[in-house]
């Protein structure tokens, strides 16, 4: 790449954090706070100091999103801020293209890692509970008792593990002569971008309450 001062080709910004798992009702400010700092302010952050660096270059910019930044399901903090991740890299990259950059997406459906297991995300989601009110509570731990508890398990243990698919797609994003604005991996996440997201709303609202039973 030469020296710094001819600027940097990539710039990656591969922070994500999962968050709690609870109806709206019984999530805090402070739950939504943390994920929204890592996986979008952080990476704004990021981005706007590097941009001179990147432009420089005349290089590329690769975001991690996920499917869930294009339909909003289960993992709320989350999806809201994926769906902030989708929108500042749409606007970035209309503003950067004419400087020569690329801004690309990776949107991964789910994949197995050592991060985060069902049962993490359960105690999560017990630990949001635990700090509402006596109504929201039963109504809440009916679900994690019952549905919500079978429900994450199967998401979790079903998981892709084929996380070389996910770095396929940072390697191209990165080398190839023409990148692709967005990277759409694995068969979950082709089903939802390229079927329920083209549904209308109560089809696809149907769709997530029949596979989930927890709303």
């Amino acid at each position: 790449m030469g020296d710094i001062g001819d600027g940097i080709w990539a710039l990656v910004n591969n922070a994500s954090a999962l968050g709690s798992i609870a109806h709206a009702d019984a999530l805090t400010k402070d739950d939504f706070e943390r994920v929204l700092d890592v996986n979008l302010l952080g990476m704004v952050d990021t981005t706007r100091a590097f941009l001179p660096l990147v432009r420089k270059a005349r290089g590329r910019i690769v975001n991690i999103s996920s499917v869930n930044g294009r339909l909003g399901f289960l993992f709320t903090p989350f999806s809201v801020s994926k769906f902030g991740v989708e929108a500042f890299s749409d606007v970035l990259r209309q503003e950067v293209y004419r400087q020569g950059i690329n801004v690309s997406i990776i949107e991964p459906g789910s994949v197995q890692t050592s991060e985060v297991g069902a049962e993490s995300v359960l105690h999560r989601a017990q630990e949001a509970t635990g700090k509402s009110d006596s109504e929201t509570k039963v109504r809440h731990n009916t679900h994690i008792a019952g549905p919500l508890k079978h429900r994450l398990f199967y998401f979790f243990e079903n998981r892709s593990s084929n996380v070389g698919s996910v770095i396929d797609a940072y390697t191209h994003a990165i080398t190839a002569q023409v990148p692709r604005t967005r990277y759409v991996i694995g068969w979950d996440a082709k089903f939802i971008t390229q079927s329920l997201c083209h549904l209308p709303d109560f089809l696809t609202d149907a769709v997530i309450r029949a596979s989930m039973r927890t709303f």
